[in-house]
């Protein structure tokens, strides 16, 4: 807890010292800067003691999340016809089973079983989970 408080204090004089750098156009503070942000914090926080960064992960994961949502979304506005539901029941009690219709005949080499559960129109057949 000693060296986060440290690296906290050493980021907050970076702070200031770049407050003061801006204010007077005096460029010469700008490696004292660099070592109170990002030297030092480095120096104390080196070693197991915290966890690395873990943004970038947090990143891939939330963009993740959003594409499956816009899926999600795209497959709703193409089915909201034949499906009575909203998005959370489409995605908790329809999609296993039209995913279980749609990947098994293309597993057993029946590719027009899936074809004709995907095209659903105004004139298909309604959806069917058999399967």
């Amino acid at each position: 807890m000693e060296l986060i408080k440290m690296s906290a204090e050493s980021l907050a004089n970076g702070d200031l010292v770049d407050n003061l750098l801006r204010r007077s156009n005096n460029w010469a503070l700008l490696p004292t800067q660099a070592v109170f942000s990002s030297i030092l914090p480095g120096e104390y926080m080196e070693g197991d003691e915290v966890s690395g960064i873990e943004f970038p992960r947090w990143l891939g994961n939330n963009s993740h999340k959003g594409k499956m949502s816009r899926l999600l979304q795209q497959l709703h506005n193409h089915v909201h016809l034949q499906v009575s539901g909203s998005l959370e029941a489409l995605n908790m009690d329809y999609l296993p089973y039209l995913r279980r219709a749609i990947v098994d005949p293309l597993v057993e080499g029946e590719t027009e079983e899936s074809v004709s559960i995907m095209q659903v129109g105004p004139h298909s057949p309604h959806l069917s989970f058999s399967h």
